[in-house]
């Protein structure tokens, strides 16, 4: 084999990907597969588009999001021909910089350094290449631990550098600027951390994690899987690998020079092979040593500050423990008002946006009597005074709930409470008293204003977005404080398994949609309503009072599906059945699976591997949410599995 500098990189014509205009030319590659392309987390990270209702035929999972991908055509010495997310034909400027990069190669000059030939997705000879370039972004827990180990100086740096453009996606004017992402050694593995440069605010990445642009998110070096033609001896890359690089920079938005001569030839020249290249760490080797030494002083930390990323709940508990008010911001159906129950089931709750000056400062009340005024303390302020009395060694929230729509004169009472805390300037709160506000946003609520400026500033703030992920971590946990929960009235703390299950399945495609004023619609609020009705009625169809008709037809049509049941799968009854469930019947069944019990966890688990790892993660996640014992049976079961060398006993 030539060495990867040599390899001759190139991307595909506009023939080979769609034939002439009866069809000729096309490659046997997208006659099977198609034309659409999954992108690497890496390549969005690095600005490839990606549209989240597009997906490739493999499958309707976050990696199998299609989006657009160069070809080396020109058209009319104008545009440059790409494909579109839809798989069909496009054009656009040759300095557009959100398409991906998938280029192809002669598959005889890397044929031996390829992992044996498979059959693919319908046919298709499938072979892996490549192991050094940075594809996925990993999960939550390794993030962490990577990130503290970064930023504390104990990460083994190799010697491979994976250069990209850090221009911005939609700088198109500029030239090329190269940025050299460094790659460390983590546990016999590498990784690189790659700030987020993505085409649009925020993308979630094949991890089920959302991320903002400008935030940095580890990537794991995989080898890469590419589709052969043998009758053409090309090997094109599956994904794109790489986003955010120009097929040409040009002021004039115009091409009109031969493809050797643009800026995307040089890149597959002199870049493309740089990215691709092998790991190595011959060079720092004596650091390894250095890093991995006892009596070696931090310097990097001299502080011995915890650099792990923190979630809005953390921060919520963080301002609580640390008595100082913290207002959460959200969404109507956010579950704002859940979250601060979460910290206190019996919190005095105020709501701004109705109480009158009155009630939340109490009166003062003139005595004919004795010609005295007396000054009387609120209903709230004795109950909420005598809970903490009660119980003085816990915290007892005084929650101002919708905040943002109380009048100026009730905002600027709260704000001499938040601030002296005491009402009225004569009542003091308790010690063990922590005061939490919540409100809607002004594009949320007509009603809503902006705090003034003194109010605001003496609080914490955390924003509150529930993803599908989240949703359904707190409703995994609603079931599992409900095991000892007679099952006549488990409804009133459990979330419908057949609703965990769809929600799992459609993510935030259906766990919130807009608010017309017309008609229902959902939020994830309303998810908890729905339950509560569907356990009350077991009928389906009512759930359209709630979340709309449209919504409610889908989900019936989920639901209605059959799946290999919890009882299957303990009597062994299901080789068959496995091969009739499509991404949709195994998300059902997954969900239906979390109701094992502990001492099942091993015999569903070989199921849950069966269907696929992505599968079986959700299962882990679901099934274990914050319950210790079995976080360590799944903590357990992956040792085990990487003992016996990835394959679990």
């Amino acid at each position: 084999m030539k060495n990867i500098e040599d390899i001759e990189f190139r991307l595909l014509t506009e023939e080979e990907v769609f034939g002439d205009s009866n069809g000729n030319g096309q490659l046997d590659i997208f006659k099977a597969y198609g034309t659409k392309c999954a992108a690497d987390d890496f390549a969005i990270l690095s600005g490839a588009y990606v549209n989240a209702k597009n997906h490739t035929a493999e499958g309707k999972e976050l990696k199998d999001r299609s989006g657009w991908w160069w070809t080396k055509t020109a058209v009319n010495n104008k545009y440059v021909r790409t494909v579109d997310s839809y798989g069909g034909r496009d054009t656009v400027f040759c300095n557009y910089r959100d398409l991906g990069v998938r280029p192809a190669i002669k598959y005889s000059s890397i044929k031996d350094i390829c992992s044996s030939e498979e059959r693919g997705y319908n046919g298709v000879t499938e072979v892996k290449c490549f192991e050094g370039c940075l594809t996925s972004a990993v999960d939550a827990d390794l993030q962490n631990i990577l990130e503290q180990s970064y930023l504390s100086g104990k990460l083994v740096k190799t010697n491979k550098k994976v250069p990209r453009d850090k221009r911005a996606w939609d700088d198109y004017d500029s030239p090329y600027e190269e940025e050299l992402i460094d790659t460390y050694l983590y546990n016999g593995e590498s990784y690189g951390r790659v700030r987020a440069n993505f085409d649009e605010e925020q993308y979630q990445l094949s991890n089920g994690i959302t991320y903002t642009r400008g935030s940095y998110v580890w990537c794991r070096s995989e080898p890469k899987t590419l589709l052969v033609s043998k009758e053409k001896d090309i090997a094109i890359f599956k994904n794109a690998i790489v986003g955010g690089i120009p097929f040409d920079i040009n002021q004039n938005k115009k091409y009109d020079m031969p493809f050797a001569q643009t800026f995307m030839a040089s890149f597959l020249k002199e870049k493309l092979p740089m990215m691709l290249a092998p790991t190595t760490v011959e060079n720092y080797l004596q650091e390894f040593v250095d890093n991995s030494n006892e009596n070696t002083a931090n310097t990097t930390n001299v502080y011995g500050l915890n650099y792990e990323q923190v979630s809005e709940e953390e921060i919520i508990k963080g301002a609580i423990e640390s008595d100082i008010p913290v207002m959460l911001h959200g969404e109507s159906g956010d579950g704002k008002s859940a979250r601060v129950k979460q910290f206190d089931k019996d919190a005095t709750i105020i709501y701004l946006g109705t109480a009158s000056l009155d009630y939340l400062t109490g009166k003062s009340v003139y005595s004919e009597k004795d010609g005295r005024v007396i000054n009387i303390a609120p209903p709230w302020y004795d109950k909420h005074v005598k809970k903490c009395e009660k119980a003085p060694d816990k915290i007892h929230i005084l929650f101002f709930d919708e905040i943002t729509n109380g009048t100026k004169s009730t905002q600027g009472a709260a704000l001499n409470i938040v601030l002296d805390k005491e009402v009225n300037g004569i009542w003091k709160l308790p010690e063990n008293c922590r005061i939490v506000a919540a409100g809607n946003e002004t594009k949320d609520s007509t009603l809503a204003t902006k705090l003034g400026q003194p109010l605001f500033n003496r609080f914490a703030h955390a924003y509150i977005e529930t993803k599908a992920e989240d949703w359904l971590k707190w409703a995994t946990s609603k079931k599992k404080e409900s095991e000892t929960i007679p099952f006549e009235k488990q409804e009133e703390s459990t979330i419908h398994p057949a609703i965990c299950a769809y929600i799992a399945y459609k993510g935030e495609e259906v766990l919130r949609k807009p608010y017309t004023g017309e008609k229902p619609n959902a939020d994830p609020r309303k998810w908890e309503m729905a339950s509560q009705m569907l356990y009350k009625t077991n009928k389906p169809h009512m759930l359209r009072s709630l979340i709309g008709t449209e919504l409610t037809t889908d989900f019936i049509a989920f639901t209605s599906q059959s799946v290999i049941t919890l009882d299957d799968v303990l009597n062994g009854n299901y080789t068959d059945a496995i091969e009739n469930l499509d991404v949709s019947k195994k998300y059902a069944t997954i969900v239906g699976l979390t109701s094992a019990d502990i001492n099942d966890y091993e015999k569903v688990k070989d199921f849950t591997d069966k269907l696929g790892r992505e599968y079986s993660a959700v299962f882990d996640c679901i099934w274990a949410s914050d319950n210790v014992e079995r976080l360590e049976k799944v903590y357990e079961a992956k040792m085990a599995s990487e003992q016996e060398g990835g394959h679990r006993k």
